[in-house]
């Protein structure tokens, strides 16, 4: 009776132990599995999401870095621009138009001043009085000296402006010599009259009679030669 049982247990036993012994191991490995799984899922998920703040810190930062590079360049622009601004006003101030001159009014700056010789002395600078209130002129000449010329020795006014002739100075008193007077006298009578109608210039602007070696005409200032 017993051998057969013993036989039994022998051959059932183990065939039962691998039956029980084969679903533990792979269960054991499953749950090796997942708990490799689970501890490594929580690593990628991490991973993952670091990568992610990374990338979000990344962009950021440079879309940052050009807006204040941007405000940067606006910040030095900014103040040029305004100066700009303010210099393209100030010329459009100074660009506006000047007030009408009368037309009865003629202004003489810049006009040709001539001696009573037809030499160039420069151009009127300006019109101003000396001390006595009389007014003057302000001539500018070639050597870039200002000259005072009083408004009485003006002749006239026109294309240029031609002064008198200045007034010559008394000389002093001398004995006098009678010696010209004698030796016309002894040659037979008085010296001949100078024909001055045949040495004038008539002037083809005014009509106006001129000595014959004048360059400007005396009363309108138009050049005769």
């Amino acid at each position: 009776v017993a051998e057969p049982a013993v036989a039994e247990v022998e051959v059932e036993a183990p065939e039962a132990v691998a039956e029980e012994t084969e679903p533990e191991a792979v269960v054991e490995e499953a749950e090796a599995v997942a708990e490799v799984e689970a501890v490594a899922e929580p690593a990628v998920a991490v991973a993952a999401e670091e990568s992610e703040a990374v990338a979000e810190e990344t962009e950021p930062e440079a879309v940052v870095e050009e807006a204040e590079a941007v405000a940067e360049v606006e910040a030095v622009a900014e103040p040029a621009v305004a100066v700009a601004a303010e210099e393209s006003e100030a010329v459009a101030e100074e660009t506006e138009p000047e007030p009408e001159i009368p037309e009865s009014v003629r202004l003489i700056n810049g006009l040709y001043v001539y001696n009573h010789m037809a030499n160039k002395v420069g151009v009127v600078y300006q019109i101003g009085i000396n001390k006595d209130m009389a007014p003057v002129v302000l001539v500018n000449t070639s050597d870039n000296v200002i000259e005072t010329i009083p408004w009485d020795q003006i002749r006239t006014i026109g294309e240029i402006i031609l002064l008198n002739e200045p007034a010559p100075e008394e000389p002093e008193p001398t004995p006098r010599d009678n010696t010209e007077a004698n030796t016309i006298q002894s040659v037979g009578g008085t010296a001949p009259a100078v024909d001055d109608e045949s040495s004038a210039t008539d002037c083809p602007k005014c009509d106006y009679e001129n000595e014959s070696d004048a360059s400007f005409c005396e009363a309108c200032g138009n050049n005769l030669k």
